[in-house]
């Protein structure tokens, strides 16, 4: 409450940089374009009034710098679960706060990225950030139905017991997740993906966020 998050991304511009950069406003709506190509790079999917009181998914597209690569990425903080109950609480089923939200900003993040897989069923697509929900419920379920993308844990066998990013009323929670079209998914191995745990298992004094930080080794080059 009272904050000012936003969305955004650190690039190292010796290895990538935005493809035909032309950066949108905060209110500009991105679109997808023939190429397929973007709008505004970078550029927020707006969808009033689904993402009110949430941050807008950044979407840009880049290329490697020796030419070899061109891809998209979607920055997503969607709803947050505020007034959820602990999964271990009295509620039963568990309060889920915010799902309606999270559902609809599936359809539009989703139908978004769909755009740019009908035009290049080999496109380089990653979906990336705090999605607020858990793999296996609605939300995402719709996301990855709707997208065409694949759950990068699932993809490099990350074991279910070290998926979580979050804790919330003594639970480790799955809410931080990637996910990548097919193109880049039949290149990534087991060594390739990891949630690190340096704030979980932290103690307070210690900890810089209360998310884990995930990272990813891609190959977003064709072939």
């Amino acid at each position: 409450p009272g904050g000012n998050i936003r969305n955004a991304y650190l690039f190292n511009p010796n290895e990538v940089r935005l493809y035909k950069p032309n950066p949108g406003s905060s209110t500009d709506a991105n679109a997808v374009l023939p190429g397929p190509s973007l709008r505004f790079n970078p550029g927020r999917i707006d969808a009033p009034p689904v993402f009110t009181s949430s941050r807008k998914p950044l979407v840009a597209q880049w290329e490697t710098v020796d030419g070899k690569g061109n891809f998209f990425t979607v920055n997503v903080h969607w709803t947050s679960k505020g007034g959820s109950t602990s999964l271990q609480g009295d509620p039963r089923p568990p309060v889920n706060g915010g799902i309606d939200n999270r559902n609809a900003q599936a359809n539009v993040t989703g139908s978004f990225i769909a755009q740019i897989l009908a035009q290049d069923k080999n496109a380089a697509v990653i979906a990336a950030g705090d999605f607020n929900e858990f793999a296996t419920v609605e939300p995402l379920e719709r996301f990855v139905q709707i997208s065409g993308l694949q759950d990068l844990d699932v993809v490099s066998g990350i074991p279910e017991v070290e998926r979580y990013t979050y804790t919330f009323g003594s639970s480790q929670q799955q809410l931080d997740h990637m996910y990548v079209s097919p193109s880049v998914a039949k290149h990534v191995g087991k060594k390739d993906f990891e949630h690190v745990h340096v704030n979980t298992w932290a103690a307070e004094e210690d900890v810089t966020s209360d998310h884990d930080p995930t990272v990813a080794s891609l190959n977003v080059c064709k072939g």
